[in-house]
């Protein structure tokens, strides 16, 4: 039964009580005609009280034997209440007001109780049994008019679009028995296909509502069971004609026509396609030529009609039931792969799909979350394909041109962001966002404002640019984060196409962004982040960072001006290399009184050294810190040599603000272009983007434990009995001590049994990952928070891109590095000496070519992207001496004397980078 029908029912039920009472000779119901305190009704009365019974929720006598209802009580749409129809429309009530006297009138009160009761004081004087004025019951005469005319164009609506849809029967099941059809030699047949298949794909309404899938179509009746739906507009499913395609015994059938379909914008806006026999149409028409034909054109005709339509008609889908079905069905047509639709059909498809509202785009995400993977992959593929075909040819010569500006690649982009959320949602996801730490960064961010001045305050406020704001709509409709994907169905680099990131103007991309920011509708792809690599994103990092460094200095220059006082434009660290650590985090904790201060570029200087930095020295300088700090005798990191990584010591003795300032010294690297060589398990920079360490990360740090708790779930016979563990773990101290820690209170008393034994391992990794140390790594964020907030840092790179932004590449291939070396002052790549120096690099061992990159670079690490993206320069240093050769670190430039022969070389190379140490002025 409908809502509508209930009210209905209920409203008759208390107009009976009103004028022929419940039958008991004592009722004590005062609206009950049975009662001796009850006041005779008209029934026009009656029929007006019973509408106002029904709002307040008044009391119903049960019913007497003896009465009856005179409608079946499960009579789901009943008539009208019988009024008296002699009473003239124009007769006065006692009081004066006019009274409903017509059939129609009590229609307008018993169809429209809420805009009648709602009516001034109409409650009160319809509960005192006076009669409603006449110029209320004209009103909702009006408002009946108008919505039985309404009602009267939604019925004529329906019927057209009922006969329309019905007219595509023939074609729909011409198709859905193409096999059969083909298998027949008459004359005539191949004519009839191309003509179901041209009159199928070439109208949007009619493929809109082809192919449906009986279950899906129940599924959403079943949603919209608590809507107000009258049961006659919506007819019976499986009295759907339906036919198959010849594919097994056990095809479900899928519906022929749209008779099974709620009207109009009743239905939800969910796919409800069986792509099942769409991909069986389309792979019986690829082996006939002539089909293939039609079905492109048809195609084609289809979408630029659409794209017209839609550009004229802003609200072009709003009515259209099933619209999504279209996109679902033409997305994996192979006609779309046609090198002629490269040109104009796909990407006006894809212009399309990317004007689709956000909801729209969301629904077909999870539509395509259900695919297979092999699905996924083709359709991303095709996107691919696309995008680096416009690439090719339109930006393979010096052009003027940016991607950014190429609509097709641009909406292409656009339709693949949604195919990424589908193959995460479709993927293994690990939601957990660490919310302790989250609270922790909110306290450390109020308390910096806090202690900024006034004046760094007001510039602050003023220059709000700085901030990177963005919010991905999509990710925020689906409730879906990138972060919390495991494993998705496609892996995330398959999205990534080098064609592209290649012509990628990063300085052009980061101008778009922030014109953005001004309100500017420039394209950029920092917001479709998946598409970039690592090269591209650390590019547009980079680019942000001298922006804020440049932004800093305007405003430490403003601030010397008003304050009088002259203010270092640089965050100058000046240290001792004996006693660099006690003066680095001195430093640093004087600076951290302002938070501007970070924001500024890092100036290193060695005590009693020449050395003037320009890059070279602040990374010898990260590099000796991190040493000094990842020292196991300073006890703040704990090394595994299993695993020769480092891990955090819950029973240190150092305080929260030395893990603060390490933070800091992590964050100050990444904002200063440098590489640091620290061995931290892979999901810590899971963590420090602000997710949870899982059982699965413990395998990285904790190999044996993982190991352990593995065989516990992985048991099959009884864990309790078998292996006798509790809700107690045992662990060292800093001194070999053994403690216990109880995961639930009386935790030594609670056994892991086979219930609840996945719950036994979550908290056991919870606590060794996350809660053990969260007084030391919560510090350790703060202070990395404190340089990166507001940066595309955190919105651009995944957990492993961000390990490999800070750590570099491993990929040490010196073959890339000879391409990519430029020569200076005399030097050529075919000069003997030049030669005679790869020959003696390629030689060395990895030990030794990591010295010489530190000695060139500074770093012993490749830079992101590996040795090719490293610009050295190697010149010539005078003619042949004795003269070690020398670096510009900051330039990446060495100086070698041209050497007379290859021996002499390689000795002076050798003890030139084994004892090298200090800076100087040449």
């Amino acid at each position: 039964m409908s809502k509508r029908a209930a009210i209905k029912q209920l409203i008759q039920q208390y107009y009976f009580q009103l004028t022929e009472g419940c039958g008991k000779t004592s009722c004590s119901n005062q609206n009950c005609a049975s009662s001796s305190s009850f006041s005779k009704l008209s029934q026009n009365d009656a029929a007006v009280q019973a509408i106002a019974l029904y709002n307040n929720k008044a009391v119903l006598c049960e019913k007497h034997p003896s009465k009856m209802a005179k409608t079946a009580p499960d009579q789901e749409s009943s008539s009208t209440i019988t009024i008296d129809n002699h009473v003239p429309s124009s007769s006065m009530s006692s009081t004066g007001d006019l009274a409903p006297s017509s059939s129609k009138q009590m229609e307008v009160i018993q169809s429209q109780p809420d805009l009648i009761v709602a009516h001034g004081n109409t409650t009160n004087l319809l509960q005192n049994n006076i009669p409603v004025s006449q110029e209320l019951i004209n009103n909702q005469l009006k408002k009946v008019s108008v919505s039985e005319e309404e009602k009267e164009k939604e019925q004529n609506r329906k019927t057209e679009e009922k006969e329309r849809r019905l007219s595509y029967e023939k074609d729909y099941n011409t198709l859905l028995n193409l096999q059969d059809l083909l298998n027949q030699s008459e004359n005539g047949t191949m004519s009839t296909i191309k003509k179901a298949i041209w009159n199928v794909f070439s109208n949007s309404d009619c493929l809109n509502h082809f192919c449906l899938d009986k279950e899906k179509v129940k599924s959403q009746l079943a949603k919209d069971e608590d809507k107000d739906i009258d049961e006659t507009d919506v007819m019976d499913v499986d009295s759907a004609p339906a036919a198959t395609l010849p594919l097994n015994n056990n095809s479900e059938q899928c519906v022929a026509t749209t008779s099974a379909t709620l009207p109009g914008n009743q239905l939800d806006i969910c796919p409800t396609v069986d792509m099942t026999h769409v991909r069986e149409l389309y792979k019986l028409c690829t082996k006939h030529t002539e089909l293939e034909t039609v079905m492109y054109n048809s195609i084609t005709y289809l979408i630029d009609d659409t794209k017209t339509r839609l550009i004229r008609e802003k609200n072009f889908f709003k009515d259209k039931s099933n619209y999504l079905n279209m996109f679902v069905i033409l997305m994996e047509n192979c006609s779309l792969d046609n090198p002629e639709a490269f040109e104009k059909t796909f990407p006006s498809f894809c212009k399309i799909m990317s004007l689709l509202p956000i909801e729209a785009q969301a629904e077909l995400a999870k539509f395509w979350s259900g695919f297979d993977a092999v699905y996924l992959r083709n359709m991303i593929e095709s996107l691919q394909q696309l995008i680096t075909i416009k690439v090719v040819t339109d930006f393979s010569d010096e052009t003027s041109k940016t991607v950014q500006g190429e609509e097709a690649i641009t909406c292409a982009a656009k339709c693949l962001n949604i195919l990424f959320y589908a193959s995460i949602m479709g993927g293994e996801m690990h939601t957990g966002i660490d919310e302790a730490g989250a609270t922790v960064l909110k306290k450390a961010r109020a308390e910096a404002k806090m202690d900024d001045g006034e004046l760094d305050m007001l510039m602050q406020d003023q220059d709000d640019t700085l901030e990177f704001h963005w919010e991905d709509q999509l990710s925020k409709q689906l409730n879906v984060n990138r972060l919390d994907s495991y494993k998705p169905k496609i892996p995330l680099k398959e999205f990534v196409n080098e064609a592209l990131n290649e012509n990628i103007q990063s300085d052009q991309d980061y101008a778009n962004y922030k014109l953005n920011q001004h309100g500017s509708s420039r394209f950029s792809f920092l917001h479709y982040p998946f598409l970039l690599n690592i090269v591209n994103k650390t590019a547009c990092l980079f680019y942000d960072n001298r922006f804020r460094m440049t932004s800093e200095r305007r405003r430490t220059f403003l601030s010397s001006f008003v304050q009088g006082a002259l203010i270092n434009p640089y965050l100058k660290i000046q240290v001792r290399r004996n006693h660099i650590i006690d003066d680095t985090l001195v430093q640093l904790e004087l600076a951290a009184e302002s938070s501007g201060s970070f924001k500024k570029q890092l100036f290193v200087e060695f005590d009693g050294e020449e050395g003037v930095d320009e890059g070279g020295v602040s990374k010898e300088f990260f590099q000796l810190v991190v040493e000094k700090i990842f020292n196991p005798d300073n006890g703040m990191f704990i090394y595994n040599e299993q695993t020769n990584l480092f891990w955090f010591n819950q029973h240190s003795f150092e305080t929260q603000v030395q893990y603060k300032l390490i933070g800091i010294v992590l964050g100050l690297a990444i904002y200063n272009n440098c590489i640091l060589d620290i061995n931290f398990p892979s999901f810590v920079y899971k963590k420090l983007l602000g997710r949870k360490a899982t059982f699965h990360d413990m395998a990285d740090s904790h190999p044996l434990i993982y190991q352990s708790l593995k065989s516990v779930l992985e048991h099959e016979g009884n864990v309790e009995d078998d292996l006798m563990v509790t809700y107690q773990v045992q662990y060292a101290d800093v001194f070999g001590g053994s403690l216990t820690h109880n995961l639930k209170e009386n935790g030594e008393n609670i056994p892991v049994t086979n219930e609840n034994r996945q719950e036994y391992v979550d908290m056991y990794s919870d606590w060794l990952l996350n809660t053990s140390i969260a007084g030391q790594f919560n510090a350790f964020l703060s202070g990395f928070d404190l340089v990166v907030n507001g940066s595309p840092l955190k919105y651009l790179f995944l957990y492993d891109e961000l390990e490999l932004l800070i750590r570099g590449s491993e990929d040490y291939n010196f073959d890339e590095l000879e391409e990519s070396t430029e020569y200076d002052g005399g030097f050529t790549k075919d000069s003997p000496t030049v030669k005679a120096f790869w020959s003696v690099v390629h030689e060395l061992d990895e030990a030794e070519k990591r010295k010489l990159l530190q000695f060139t670079t500074g770093s012993d690490r490749a830079p992101v992207g590996g040795l090719s993206k490293l610009r050295m320069i190697i010149a010539r240093h005078g003619p042949d001496s004795f003269r070690l050769p020398t670096a510009h670190t900051c330039f990446n430039v060495l100086l070698i004397p041209d050497y007379r022969n290859r021996e002499k070389l390689k000795e002076r190379l050798l003890k030139a980078i084994s004892y090298s140490k200090g800076f100087g002025m040449l």
